[in-house]
């Protein structure tokens, strides 16, 4: 019976290990993404103040700005998501288990 018990108690702490583990992971590509997005804003702005009135560079720095400004919104989409999840769903993840982005 104690081996049993042993045995239960050392895959809830390979779950919560597991679950933590994906919690990082997620917290590490959300600060990924949102610094690439912002990096890619910066560069966007300096093609296009660089551009010196080629329309054709003027249309790729603008594209490059709003693809960054579109994955910061979705990257903030994402985090307002993984943060409510746990309010419309409260019974399904001990707030230990809980995202903390």
């Amino acid at each position: 019976m104690k081996l049993t018990y042993l045995a239960i108690e050392s895959l809830d702490k390979l779950q919560k290990q597991i679950v933590d583990s994906a919690n990082d992971i997620g917290q590490l590509l959300l600060y990924l993404g949102g610094g690439l997005a912002v990096l890619f804003l910066i560069i966007g702005g300096i093609r296009y103040i660089v551009a010196a009135g080629n329309e054709e560079q003027i249309k790729a720095a603008k594209n490059t700005i709003i693809y960054a400004i579109v994955g910061l919104i979705l990257i903030v989409i994402s985090i307002v998501i993984v943060n409510t999840l746990p309010a419309i769903f409260p019974n399904t993840m001990p707030p230990s288990e809980q995202p903390k982005f």
